[in-house]
């Protein structure tokens, strides 16, 4: 089933894609932590703007040990689609070595610490996403695990987030409180979680 928010703003689940709902809309298709798996998708929804916000790979290499994520970019590149965008997430150590403008010109659509415009939507894009143990307010007290990916240094990246004028802002991790629980641990972040709420994307797209 697709889980689907209409131009009325209800939720609903649908077996089958819905018919767009004409050209005042973009229709946006979201997903995220494919971790090398992104073969088994039975299906991601035809869009306007197709957004992945990172963690294509797993332990920083895909399905054949390779660290490259020349394979989820050929996968995502035969979706339907119009647009385009993605960011890393903590476990695309290839791309971090890479850097940013590297990663843009071999993979287009790729977005790092940066604000694009896509179909009039003005989008920002950042891989910034917290430990999972954490002391929330400072980043001393940060615990980095095995997949450290661009999580150095994340309270820089939030504050390059704008203060205004961002239609979509995706980033790899959760702010505090909101879709952050992973085995009944909140893992989000208060300091982005502050950034957003005076921010006030028409949407946010995380991990």
């Amino acid at each position: 089933p697709v889980l689907y928010i209409g131009p009325d703003k209800n939720v609903r689940s649908e077996t089958a894609c819905p018919p767009h709902p004409g050209p005042k809309f973009v229709r946006i298709t979201a997903i995220s932590d494919a971790h090398t798996q992104e073969r088994f998708y039975p299906f991601v929804p035809p869009c306007d703007l197709l957004v992945f916000s990172g963690d294509m790979l797993f332990k920083n290499v895909d399905a054949d040990g390779n660290p490259s994520i020349d394979k989820f970019f050929e996968w995502i590149k035969s979706q339907t689609y119009k647009k385009l965008v993605f960011i890393a997430g903590n476990h695309e150590d290839p791309l971090e070595k890479m850097g940013a403008k590297a990663a843009r010109a071999k993979y287009p659509g790729y977005i790092e610490d940066e604000l694009v415009n896509r179909l009039g939507l003005r989008i920002y894009g950042s891989p910034v996403s917290r430990p999972y143990t954490h002391g929330g307010e400072t980043e001393e007290d940060d615990t980095l695990g095995g997949n450290k990916s661009f999580q150095a240094h994340s309270f820089d990246r939030v504050a390059k987030i704008p203060n205004k004028d961002v239609d979509v802002l995706i980033t790899h991790g959760a702010p505090k409180g909101i879709c952050d629980t992973i085995n009944n641990t909140p893992v989000g972040c208060p300091v982005l979680l502050r950034k957003v709420r005076k921010l006030r994307p028409r949407l946010h797209l995380f991990g």
